[in-house]
């Protein structure tokens, strides 16, 4: 049995990283997240300062060096492609299915940790987000190991200390990914077992030993930072971009009840499952085990009151207690393959309820796709429509029976499906509107290497990943004309400021090519007396 569980979850993680890479392989990176953490990561190989990030060659305190780090040493290898900036959201995502595995077998049994594993692999959310470059899978697959190691010692007799240290090491690799919420989210999901276990728990946790373990990391990295960027970068690091986005966030503010409203649709298609702990049976299930029931309760409750109070809010930012909520997912699933009678009627509400998101998803990509600045013609959305329709359909009828298994694996291969049709034929369609690539191929065919280039109220400095030389933006007419009186430059500039451009332009200007992007066409402009713009 064990065998059989190993074989068949190494062929899922090697089926999904297939999956991923051609899906990778098939498009270029976008802008704005992207492409600059792709040029932060380029810019610490081109310069050899690993400890201070830049962007635009200019210091970049938005984000801690690890997710660059990672991504400058898949650049080594790989290149300066899309598949080298995706490398480190892929092996995480794969490595944290293997540790979500790992946890549920831990916390209850092998077959808890199997569908728990598959549970988290289907969420939508994690299909999407491990096919972009972020930091967030990282992170969550840090945090997640950080949590599994901490339980597995409180769950041993010997008081080898071996995992906790490593579990505090993560924590301090958290730390230097995506800040404080690193430290966060580890309090929250073992602070209700130390308060019931008291000095005992608090004894084996060693937590002085612990706190110097988790600020070693950051120490290592900021002391030299600090040295480098001077007292400016470490206030902007510490206190604007960490703890000035949780008290009064400058970008992405929402209300206390945001994440409230978004959370059945956020974490689709599984969401509708946990009605299933209204049965007292799967309740029992869960509690079988006090301290597990307490850690995952407290992990995924705990972190989305915390983001709920935190000032700035985005979806992705929920991402850390996907892998609790498979957990719980799957317990319930596990307890419902067991006893199939038991809580049948909230079961086919579930597939009921998943039945009609997909229902609903297909009219949304029927009615976005002609909607938005991006054309997508009917024959590139009709796979994606294909396969939620037939889910739907497929959801509703199983509905009506009571077959746990072929269920549970419908309701994960529906998003797999669909993601894969979005990564390999949606995506690779809309590149074009998407990516910088082409107007940057034209510029250094026109310049050369190392090209210098301006843009008129445009923000594109993200060009740089593949110029390799510092983007301006020019603000006033005075700007433009001093850019213009240098050495022979690109001005880049909106079709729709074009006759403002002229205007403020002290020499003729022709245009020597014309880019689409998005809603927006870039015109690129050279001083010169031929062929006078009309």
């Amino acid at each position: 049995m064990v065998r059989s569980n190993s074989t068949r979850l190494l062929l899922i993680l090697g089926i999904l990283f297939l999956f991923f890479s051609v899906g990778a392989s098939m498009r270029d990176m976008t802008y704005p997240d992207e492409l600059r953490y792709a040029e932060v990561a380029r810019e610490m190989r081109e310069s050899g300062d690993w400890f201070l990030p830049k962007l635009n060659y200019e210091v970049y305190p938005d984000k801690p060096p690890f997710f660059f780090w990672l991504l400058a040493l898949a650049q080594n290898g790989l290149g300066e492609t899309t598949v080298a900036a995706l490398l480190p959201s892929i092996l995480s995502g794969l490595l944290l299915l293997y540790v979500t595995f790992l946890l549920g077998r831990e916390l209850y049994d092998e077959e808890t940790g199997l569908l728990s594993m598959w549970v988290c692999a289907t969420y939508l959310l994690f299909l999407l987000v491990s096919q972009v470059v972020r930091m967030d899978i990282l992170f969550t697959l840090l945090i997640t190991t950080a949590l599994y190691l901490i339980i597995r010692h409180l769950n041993l007799d010997a008081d080898d200390p071996k995992g906790l240290y490593g579990g505090y090491l993560l924590i301090g690799l958290a730390l230097i990914t995506k800040g404080p919420v690193g430290l966060i989210v580890p309090i929250l999901a073992f602070l209700p077992l130390l308060l019931m276990d008291g000095r005992e728990m608090l004894r084996r946790l060693a937590p002085g030993r612990g706190l110097l373990l988790i600020l070693l990391i950051p120490l290592l990295w900021l002391v030299p930072a600090a040295a480098a960027g001077g007292r400016e970068y470490l206030t902007e690091i510490l206190f604007h971009q960490s703890a000035g986005r949780v008290v009064h966030s400058f970008s992405h503010a929402k209300p206390f009840y945001y994440y409230l409203m978004i959370f059945p649709v956020l974490f689709l298609p599984w969401s509708p499952f946990l009605l299933l702990y209204g049965v007292p049976g799967i309740r029992s299930a869960l509690s079988s085990n006090r301290r597990s029931r307490t850690f995952l309760l407290s992990w995924v409750l705990g972190t989305l009151l915390f983001f709920s109070f935190v000032s700035g809010k985005i979806a992705i930012y929920l991402l850390p207690i996907l892998p609790g909520l498979a957990l719980l997912t799957g317990r319930a699933c596990t307890r419902l393959l067991h006893n199939p009678g038991e809580g049948k009627i909230l079961f086919r509400i579930a597939l009921a309820l998943s039945a009609f998101f997909c229902a609903i998803g297909a009219i949304a990509l029927l009615v976005l796709g002609k909607q938005g600045d991006i054309p997508l013609p009917l024959l590139f959305r009709l796979p994606g429509c294909l396969v939620l329709v037939a889910g739907s359909g497929l959801l509703f009828f199983q509905s009506l029976r009571i077959r746990p298994l072929p269920s549970i694996l419908t309701v994960g291969v529906i998003p797999l499906l669909l993601v894969g049709s979005l990564s390999l034929v949606v995506f690779p369609k809309i590149n074009p509107y998407l990516s910088l690539k082409p107007m940057s191929e034209a510029i250094r065919t026109l310049q050369g290497e190392h090209p210098r280039v301006a843009g008129y109220k445009i923000d594109l400095r993200y060009l740089s990943f593949y110029l390799h030389s510092p983007y301006r933006k020019l603000n006033t007419p005075p700007e433009i004309n001093d850019f213009l009186q240098g050495d022979q430059g690109l001005l880049i500039a909106d079709l729709q400021d074009i006759d403002l451009v002229r205007q403020s332009a002290e020499d003729p200007l022709r245009e020597v090519g014309r880019f689409q992007s998005r809603n927006l066409t870039y015109l690129l402009l050279q001083a010169g007396s031929e062929e006078v713009l009309p």
